[in-house]
């Protein structure tokens, strides 16, 4: 069995105004990382999808695990969320009354998904961030130095919502 690739995600964003934010990856078995900063006003969230989407492209062919101290990014591929808002035309129920809402940061969340699926062995691993796990903390201060000096990244674009069928 091919041994595993452990990469350690995070996203940055100062959320007091300036929402400048940042993404990194940390691979410390290999010694290598990637990161970046977009050209324009960001969240956390945004910045948290970004880490793990570029962590899976740089690996694409690796047994790969990510970690990722964001619940959102994580629970998003392994509890299947992604899956079931595809299924859903990209909407989310967000009551049992059935009302629905559209997937946020969905040109990001599809794009996962995208890269996700097709990778042949992936896990999504949660750790608390800022607890002194190592390949975290790493992430973490590489995703605070991109939003400021970083190279500057484009997001994948956003792709069309699917219409409803009429039949």
């Amino acid at each position: 069995m091919a041994e595993r690739t452990i990469v350690h995600t995070d996203g940055s964003c100062d959320n007091g105004g300036t929402k400048v934010g940042g993404w990194a990856w940390v691979n410390l078995d290999a010694g290598t990382q990637g990161w970046g900063r977009p050209h324009s006003p960001t969240t956390n969230q945004r910045m948290e999808l970004a880490a793990v989407l570029e962590a899976i492209c740089s690996h694409p062919d690796d047994s790969l695990t990510i970690v990722t101290d964001s619940r959102y990014a994580q629970q998003m591929y392994e509890a299947g969320w992604m899956a079931r808002w595809e299924r859903n035309g990209w909407d989310r129920k967000t009551s049992a009354a059935g009302r629905e809402k559209p997937v946020e940061n969905l040109d990001l969340v599809a794009a996962y998904h995208a890269v996700a699926s097709a990778h042949p062995d992936l896990i999504v691993e949660w750790v608390k961030g800022h607890a002194g796990d190592e390949g975290n903390e790493a992430a973490d201060v590489l995703a605070g130095k991109a939003a400021t000096s970083g190279p500057e990244w484009t997001p994948p674009s956003k792709p069309e919502r699917p219409q409803a069928s009429l039949f």
